[in-house]
């Protein structure tokens, strides 16, 4: 049981160095079918090293709630073909 009725906002920093995030986003709503979600971030990793994801992450971009999957990446990793645009 929480000891506190007020929520506590933690936070951390997960590295120091500069770094990139990679990934795949997706627009959510309300009536989004996470399996469809999770599906095809497999499929767009698959054979990659990438298919262990490190993070999901949420935010809102252009109005649109995003749910992006992917891993943290120093400045010394290429990018597969996927995670290219």
């Amino acid at each position: 049981m929480c000891r506190k009725n007020k929520p506590e906002i933690v936070t951390f920093q997960a590295r120091l160095d500069a770094f990139s995030f990679l990934g795949v986003e997706q627009i959510v709503t309300p009536a989004t079918d996470f399996g469809a979600v999770w599906d095809y971030y497999f499929k767009t990793v698959e054979g990659t090293e990438f298919s262990a994801y490190d993070y999901v992450v949420w935010y809102c971009k252009d109005g649109a709630q995003m749910y992006l999957v992917g891993k943290v990446a120093d400045g010394a990793a290429i990018a597969p073909k996927v995670f290219r645009w």
